[in-house]
């Protein structure tokens, strides 16, 4: 008869196996829940932080084109037209100044729009974190980069002191950016150590969305005359328009959706989250994004060939979207 061996004994060993098995197991998915987790989190961050400053950019662009437009519509549209009255911004290098002074009363209010135009654009430049206080990145209180700071913190997760975030929207500041968000990834383990006064936010080098004045000429008494001539303005007087024409200094470089990398006005974002593990101490995952103005989204510009020519109507319909990655 086949006798087995005495197996008493062996349940502990096999009871202890199964228990570590399922501890790593629970450890494994656990982690890997929060890397996960993090992951998607700190993209989300950084799409909507680059979204933000784009769209600041947008809003000062809108905003500037928008003024553009009204001097369009100084009177009312069913109004009757008559030699006498003041011309639309687009149609005023085909006018005739027909009454004395008109050139001058034109010029004023043109002058008036324009200087309003410099107050909203150097407003937005201020939030951008485009001024003097953004020298060094220190966001103080009223300073552009303190301004910038606190709009940013309004995105959900930006509070949390195991995230630290990078802005910019130059080429160069990309290159800080990069180089600050690397350096806090690798130093996760000892925690990280803020800057900027223990703002979690770090602004480096913004640069203001630029704008141009474009001189407008009218005819008086045969004459073509700009309107600066007539208040001896040493700043030209008429329309203004975004310079899209950008370069490393004041602008970034994106991929558009057909694959086409451009240089143009928009904001890139990192995100560096510090993710704590069970039983491997902390690492950090980090992610990047940029978003941009989409210049063929509103009307700034009329024809390149005749660029000093306004377009027919102003559009201030800019909105911004993420560029490729």
């Amino acid at each position: 008869m086949m006798r087995f061996p005495n197996r008493r004994g062996q349940f502990i060993p096999i009871l202890g196996m199964l228990v570590f098995t399922s501890v790593v197991l629970l450890v494994a998915v656990s982690n890997i829940y929060k890397i996960s987790k993090a992951k998607l989190e700190v993209q989300n961050m950084a799409d909507a932080a680059a979204l933000a400053i784009a769209a600041l950019e947008a809003k000062a662009i809108n905003v500037v084109v928008d003024r553009n437009e009204s001097l369009n519509h100084l009177y009312e549209a069913n109004a009757r037209r008559n030699p006498n009255q003041l011309p639309e911004i687009s149609n005023a290098h085909r006018s005739e100044m027909t009454w004395d002074r008109m050139g001058e009363q034109y010029a004023r209010l043109v002058g008036t729009i324009n200087q309003a135009q410099y107050l909203f654009a150097s407003a937005y430049n201020r939030f951008l974190g485009a001024d003097a206080g953004s020298a060094n990145g220190t966001p103080t209180q009223n300073s552009g980069v303190g301004s910038l700071s606190d709009i940013l913190h309004e995105i959900d997760g930006f509070r949390d002191p195991n995230v630290q975030v990078f802005v910019y929207n130059t080429q160069a500041g990309e290159g800080y950016a990069d180089t600050g968000a690397e350096q806090l990834r690798q130093a996760s383990e000892s925690g990280f150590l803020t800057a900027n006064g223990g703002d979690n936010i770090h602004v480096g080098q913004m640069a203001p969305v630029n704008f141009e004045p474009v001189d407008v000429k009218v005819k008086d008494k045969g004459v073509m005359k700009s309107l600066a001539s007539y208040l001896h303005s040493p700043t030209p007087i008429g329309w203004m328009r975004p310079i899209w024409q950008v370069g490393p200094q004041n602008g970034i470089q994106v991929k558009l959706a057909n694959g086409e990398i451009q240089q143009t006005i928009g904001a890139g974002a990192i995100v560096v989250k510090r993710v704590r593990l069970m039983g491997f101490g902390r690492i950090s995952v980090k992610s990047k994004s940029v978003a941009y103005v989409v210049r063929r989204s509103g009307v700034s510009t009329g024809d390149p060939h005749t660029p000093d020519i306004p377009p027919a109507k102003f559009k201030p319909t800019f909105y911004v979207q993420l560029a490729g990655r």
